[in-house]
């Protein structure tokens, strides 16, 4: 039992196929334009990152540079305190022992006897601990 339809219905069928088709159509197209618009935009976005990450990569190495030139100015000026602390113990030692040997002069000068006593005896006991 198949139904016959009346050329009006059928008429309407093709132009409610016809209608569906250019909705397909039209979808299609705002479908295609709405991702032209999306790539756009992606584009757009990956380039405003791009330039971002561009600046934080100077902005970071702008900061290094500084801390590594502090860290250099620092090293320098530590370098400088220790050479001058070592300079200064130095000049104290070179003094302290001028005055020591200055000071064992005088001894000597003023008790030669029992310098030559004692220079004596440290020798025999030198010779003795290097002899054997």
């Amino acid at each position: 039992m198949t139904e016959k339809k009346s050329a009006k219905e059928v008429e309407d069928e093709v132009v409610s196929a016809d209608e569906a088709k250019k909705h397909i159509e039209s979808s299609k197209e705002l479908a295609e334009e709405a991702a032209r618009e999306l790539r756009l935009a992606a584009a757009e976005k990956a380039r405003e990152l791009r330039e971002a990450a561009l600046k934080a990569k100077e902005e970071y190495q702008s900061l290094v540079r500084e801390h590594a030139e502090h860290f250099q100015h620092e090293a320098v000026d530590k370098a400088n305190q220790y050479k001058e602390f070592a300079e200064e113990s130095f000049s104290e030692a070179q003094e302290r022992i001028g005055d020591y040997q200055q000071q064992g002069e005088d001894y000597v000068r003023e008790n030669p006897l029992k310098a030559v006593l004692i220079a004596l005896g440290a020798g025999f006991i030198l010779a003795k601990i290097f002899r054997h």
